[in-house]
């Protein structure tokens, strides 16, 4: 591509970006003449937007009165349960689903973003109408270039701004969180609570009465009937402006390569941090579940669990680690009661504190994060971990270097098949059944392919 023609398409998509700005804004501006008339939204269609039809696993609803009620709903039974605590005092809702407890160890899938804002805590903002406060909300997320949120609840003090998406699994968690993070820097005027970022959340159910207030659970925005749905990608790189600078430029280098008249290849795939912590976090969930049927005997917990909180300290936020951790415990059949966890944990905690307050280590020379980190083979050896426990138990980052090429190698062998190579036995099979693709008879004949088809494929005998 040359320097004009990569000019051109700079300026196109600068134009088109400023286009979508500015029908953003004037869909905000629209938006604030319909104030008298705000839409309503039931509890059952609440939860039908954050957990739709079709989904696994389960929510978790709760209910607190004298004391904090919770149970996990399975997705097909929620609007059921719902529909017999509709209008009720305190009633929560997760955002997510879930395998067991309501922990970031047992989640399933990730169905939303959100951002809690306690606006009620500024000054300048604590006597002003909620509805006043969300078309404040809408103008500074135009102004940061982020995508409309699929609603705004007033949750009786604060707002809950959020954005559905598609459901993705566990293993995108790093980067949701990553959004999670960013939603709540553009947001942070508005008084975002940043301890209320983790997959983990419940917040208040569409139509309850929050206690402390007095005050209803309602729909802010939007007024029309329909609500946005993401998918996570989409949202991801609208967001991120790093993510939108590298596929701008990861876009431009493969029309270049298409230019030049060569392949664009697969991505190459970087594992960050996070992103291998809970691969790791997934394999000794697996080979706990494959090993010991779910619960880890004496003598084996400490290692377990001791690895296990290292990768949360890379899942979740500072102030969920703890809740995780014990949850860890408990999944893993422990007898531990919290304080002995914390005991136990203190070194991972007293760490991961550290990472949160910015600190490094200097270790060989090299700045590192102050967090545990350890290599695969560490972790094989801590855990005794087999060759042949690696493969049954499906394990993808705790394995052996024999493993893992031999799965780079059926990686490989399946991009192949996707572009359409035929590999070497399939290739010998076909030349053993005389295939035409394979014999190639026309170049006998001196002549091309689609002229011995068309003279009705003869034989170099006749």
């Amino acid at each position: 591509m040359t320097s004009t023609a990569g000019a051109d398409a700079c300026s196109q998509r600068q134009w088109a970006e400023k286009k979508l700005l500015l029908l953003q804004k004037d869909q905000y501006q629209q938006a604030e003449y319909n104030l008298s008339s705000p839409r309503l939204l039931s509890g059952i269609e609440h939860v039908s937007l954050l957990h739709p039809d079709g989904g696994s696993g389960g929510a978790a609803l709760a209910v607190r009165t004298d004391k904090w009620r919770e149970r996990l709903v399975p997705v097909e039974d929620l609007r059921d349960e719902v529909e017999n605590v509709v209008g009720g005092t305190d009633i929560f809702v997760s955002q997510q689903s879930f395998l067991g407890w309501r922990r970031v160890s047992q989640l399933l899938t990730l169905g939303a973003c959100y951002v809690d804002l306690d606006y009620f805590h500024m000054p300048s903002l604590a006597h002003s109408t909620p509805e006043a406060v969300t078309q404040d909300v809408l103008r500074s997320l135009v102004d940061s270039n982020i995508p409309e949120p699929s609603y705004i609840l007033f949750t009786g003090r604060g707002l809950l701004v959020t954005w559905l998406i598609d459901a993705i699994p566990r293993a995108a968690l790093p980067r949701w969180q990553v959004v999670q993070r960013y939603l709540a820097d553009a947001l942070a005027g508005h008084c975002s609570d940043r301890r209320a970022l983790d997959a983990a959340r419940v917040f208040r159910l569409a139509g309850s009465v929050n206690s402390k207030s007095g005050e209803q659970v309602r729909l802010t925005w939007p007024h029309r009937s329909s609500f946005t749905r993401y998918t996570f990608d989409h949202l991801a790189h609208e967001i991120l402006p790093l993510e939108r600078d590298v596929l701008i430029s990861l876009t431009a280098e493969r029309a270049r390569r298409r230019a030049a008249g060569h392949a664009s290849g697969a991505p190459s795939i970087h594992l960050t941090a996070a992103t291998w912590w809970e691969a790791v976090l997934t394999d000794l969930q697996r080979l706990r579940q494959h090993r010991w049927n779910g619960q880890l005997p004496p003598g084996h917990r400490d290692a377990w669990l001791f690895l296990a909180c290292t990768a949360m300290t890379h899942l979740v936020p500072l102030q969920a680690l703890r809740r995780e951790c014990y949850a860890l415990a408990q999944e893993a059949g422990s007898t531990w009661t919290d304080h002995e966890t914390d005991s136990r944990m203190s070194t991972v905690y007293r760490r991961a504190a550290a990472a949160a307050r910015g600190e490094t280590l200097n270790w060989n020379g090299e700045v590192i994060d102050p967090r545990y980190r350890f290599r695969a083979s560490t972790i094989v050896e801590w855990l005794g971990v087999t060759p042949a426990e690696m493969r049954d138990a499906g394990l993808r980052a705790i394995i052996n270097a024999d493993l893992r090429r031999q799965l780079a190698t059926e990686r490989e062998k399946a991009r192949r098949r996707r572009l359409g190579v035929v590999d070497r036995e399939e290739y010998r099979a076909e030349v053993q059944a005389g295939s035409a693709k394979a014999t190639r008879p026309w170049e006998a004949l001196g002549m091309s392919r689609a002229t011995w088809y068309r003279k009705g494929k003869p034989s170099s005998t006749t």
